[in-house]
């Protein structure tokens, strides 16, 4: 089995159960609201249909590599090492809070890619963080996580 068939069956299996999850959402009451399941659905879709092109250009032997090599390179090493910060910060982003956790995500994953002058890192950061605020918690008022492990350090304060 090629990797790409391998993919491609491993998305199918996840996008019909990202699917029967949906189904649990509870349905729209008015007539014309979209409800709950209507992105999800779009998701699952999407999902099952860039799956079933895959498998079909591995079946045509179109899709590419045809064979997989699991040679340990910078590249792949550096980014093994930027999802596991990412799931880190999905991890303690609950105890330390959204802003502390995403400046030191996004600190990481520039010293990740070669970035050292310290001023561009923590300006990057810091922009990067506030824009994501001002988006996703004023704009679309989000409520982002504050932390509880330092409410509990700085009580005092």
């Amino acid at each position: 089995m090629t990797p790409n068939r391998f993919g491609a069956f491993l998305l199918i299996a996840i996008s019909l159960a990202y699917g029967y999850f949906t189904l649990q959402q509870p349905k729209a009451q008015a007539l014309g609201d979209p409800g709950l399941t209507l992105f999800p659905w779009i998701l699952t879709l999407f999902l099952l249909f860039l799956s079933g092109l895959l498998l079909v250009q591995d079946l045509r032997g179109l899709a590419l590599p045809k064979r997989f090599s699991f040679a340990f390179t910078p590249a792949g090493v550096r980014s093994a090492i930027g999802l596991t910060l990412i799931f880190v910060y999905i991890c303690v982003m609950p105890y330390i809070g959204f802003f502390l956790s995403s400046v030191l995500l996004f600190g990481s994953i520039m010293w990740l890619v070669d970035e050292r002058r310290p001023l561009i890192i923590f300006g990057f950061s810091c922009g990067v963080t506030l824009l994501l605020f001002l988006f996703f918690g004023v704009l679309f008022q989000i409520p982002l996580p504050k932390g509880t492990l330092l409410q509990e350090v700085f009580l005092w304060a």
